[in-house]
């Protein structure tokens, strides 16, 4: 057998929405759109599971309810949520959600003057920003 949602228990037979998990759910929801990391939404939450379970209740849509699970989340919360977990995670790379840089040993960095002069971080998107960085950056070997 499966194990329900997060938010979820089985009485008599039916999925209804356990009362404290679900208030826990709200409160990472509410957290995370503050502006807090999902470990730190999670903890102040406290919910007991790690952050990549938290990441996928965070983008969850068993949560709006269908005809199997009740709602417990509004659909706007939600959206915000999933739009907020896609915008932070664009830098993240494969299963782990790092990169790991393969570099020689004893590689040396020199940075490169930039022909223009930066526009101010603000107007840059995130990978425009890191491709314009790491444009200025030359690697050689020692």
């Amino acid at each position: 057998m499966r194990k329900l949602p997060f938010g979820y228990c089985l009485i008599q037979g039916k999925i209804t929405v356990d009362k404290a998990q679900a208030e826990r759910l709200q409160a990472l929801f509410d957290h995370y759109l503050s502006g807090l990391s999902i470990h730190a939404s999670r903890l102040a939450a406290g919910i007991p599971m790690g952050d990549k379970g938290c990441r996928a209740m965070l983008v969850n849509h068993v949560y709006l309810g269908n005809n199997r699970f009740p709602a417990i989340l509004c659909e706007d919360l939600l959206r915000r949520a999933e739009a907020e977990v896609e915008r932070r995670g664009k830098h993240l790379v494969g299963k782990t959600g790092w990169r790991i840089p393969e570099l020689p040993i004893q590689t040396r960095f020199i940075a490169a003057p930039h022909t223009a002069p930066p526009k101010p971080i603000p107007e840059m998107e995130p990978n425009e920003y890191a491709a314009w960085l790491y444009a200025g950056i030359q690697c050689f070997e020692s």
